[in-house]
C-alpha cells in the first residue's frame, strides 16, 4: 500500500509503462427522454511512470485494484520517484541477468548433451534408414 504524508495525505504511484492509463470507469450512453446523453467516464492517466493524487478515495480505489502491485505501484513518500523507478529497473535487471544466466546453461547442457550423444556413433544414413523403417501411425 502507498504510504500517505500525514501533512498533505498525498499518494504516489508509478509503473514501468510511462503513459498508463486507468480506467475506474467507463463511458456510456444512455437515453434520456428520448435523448441520448453521453456520461463521460473516469481514468487516471500516469505522466512518464508517475502519478499522484489527494483524493484518497481515489487512492482507495486503485489500490484495490487487481493490477495494483503487477502494473503500478505505491511508493512511500520517503522515496522520490526517480528513487521508485530505479529500484523497479533494478529488479527487471536482476531478472534479465538471471534469464541470459540460465539460456548459456541450456546451451552449455545441450553442447555436453550432443558431444555424449546417444546417436554419436551413428552416421547420417543409417539415421535415415531408421527413420524410414518407423512405422507411421
Amino acid at each position: 500500500m502507498a504510504e500517505k504524508n500525514e501533512k498533505s495525505k498525498v499518494a504516489r504511484y508509478v509503473s514501468k509503462y510511462a503513459k498508463l492509463k486507468i480506467v475506474l470507469k467507463g463511458t456510456r450512453a444512455r437515453e434520456v427522454d428520448g435523448k441520448i446523453m453521453v456520461e463521460q467516464g473516469d481514468s487516471v492517466q500516469f505522466n512518464n511512470g508517475y502519478f499522484e493524487t489527494s483524493d484518497m478515495e481515489l487512492a482507495k480505489m486503485l489500490e484495490s485494484r487487481k493490477d495494483f502491485s503487477v502494473v503500478f505501484y505505491g511508493i512511500p513518500d520517503t522515496k522520490t520517484t526517480d528513487e521508485a523507478k530505479e529500484a523497479l529497473n533494478k529488479t527487471l535487471e536482476e531478472k534479465n541477468s538471471e534469464i541470459e544466466k540460465l539460456k548459456k546453461e541450456l546451451a552449455d547442457e545441450r553442447v555436453k548433451n550432443s558431444v555424449k550423444g546417444e546417436d554419436k556413433g551413428k552416421n547420417k544414413a543409417e539415421k535415415k534408414s531408421e527413420n524410414k523403417n518407423t512405422p507411421k501411425f
